[in-house]
């Protein structure tokens, strides 16, 4: 998926185009079956949105270009790691931390 991400503490309409400190637009081609995605959470409930199915990406998607295609089911599980503290999105991948 190429928008994954939580609601921010600040008033009025939001893009999910740009990423940001609470996901957004992250289009990172390492987050797939078996990552972890680690987001702040900046409000009550935390609020997750996800779309923009991609059948293959880049990083960052800076020619906004990628295969977009409909995904029939996307299996996320969550976990509050309330002993954590985060300022910005991070992810563990086959490749790491």
């Amino acid at each position: 998926m190429g928008v994954m991400g939580l609601a921010p503490d600040e008033a009025g309409l939001h893009s999910t185009a740009p990423p940001r400190f609470c996901g957004g637009n992250l289009d990172c081609k390492e987050l797939v079956a078996g990552s972890s995605l680690f987001l702040p959470v900046a409000v009550a409930g935390g609020l997750f949105y996800v779309g923009d199915g991609h059948g293959a990406q880049g990083d960052g998607e800076v020619s906004v270009t990628a295969i977009e295609c409909p995904m029939e089911q996307v299996d996320l599980t969550f976990f509050v790691h309330e002993q954590r503290t985060l300022t910005m999105p991070r992810a563990k991948t086959t490749r790491g931390l």
